[in-house]
């Protein structure tokens, strides 16, 4: 099963997306994909707040530091497991920036962009056809300034997953302002005591 939670930046989509997970997991050990690369201050302190919250938690969290290929946690997690991976828009940023370092703009090649689709769908598949997995994302396709070809792609492609995983997903939750809002899915789930 997979559910796709959306929002915009500090929107309450990754609190929300614990609290289903802890819903589901009950009292088998959490897993945590966290695709955060440790660029600045900012996101240092982010990924600190993230890790301390889920280490004083009264749940077991499993945390899996994968900054790309995805896919390859399949074999490393049991299956009937809970997964919640943040953030796509993340995973999507370290796959199509890799290697930026060398002038390489690779990025431009549209064959590269597909690949890169393919690889994160497929990894998204995988660990969604055997355990409950739950994707968190930004949507940045509001407003977001679209000044040279790394950013068009970049939403370009955010844009093509984000439709892509909404197709498979058996739910879809768009947080704003904290309130979840489910757009697609039976609402038997939104009917449960989640408690946000």
């Amino acid at each position: 099963m997979i559910i796709f939670i959306t929002g915009g930046v500090r929107s309450g989509k990754s609190s929300f997306a614990e609290t289903i997970a802890v819903y589901y997991g009950g009292q088998t050990p959490l897993h945590y994909i966290a695709t955060s690369a440790r660029q600045d201050d900012e996101m240092n302190d982010r990924i600190k707040r993230h890790q301390e919250a889920r280490r004083v938690s009264r749940y077991r969290w499993k945390t899996w530091e994968h900054l790309r290929n995805i896919h390859e946690l399949e074999q490393s997690i049991e299956p009937n497991r809970v997964i919640l991976l943040d953030c796509l828009t993340n995973l999507l940023t370290n796959e199509l920036f890799h290697g930026w370092e060398s002038k390489r703009k690779q990025w431009l090649e549209l064959n590269t962009r597909m690949n890169i689709y393919k690889k994160i769908m497929d990894g998204i598949s995988m660990l969604g056809k055997k355990n409950i997995l739950i994707v968190v994302s930004n949507e940045v396709n509001y407003g977001l300034p679209i000044n040279d070809s790394g950013t068009y792609f970049f939403a370009q492609l955010l844009g093509n997953l984000h439709q892509g995983l909404v197709q498979k997903s058996d739910w879809v939750y768009q947080v704003e302002q904290g309130l979840p809002i489910l757009r697609k899915g039976p609402h038997e789930l939104e009917k449960q005591s989640i408690v946000f």
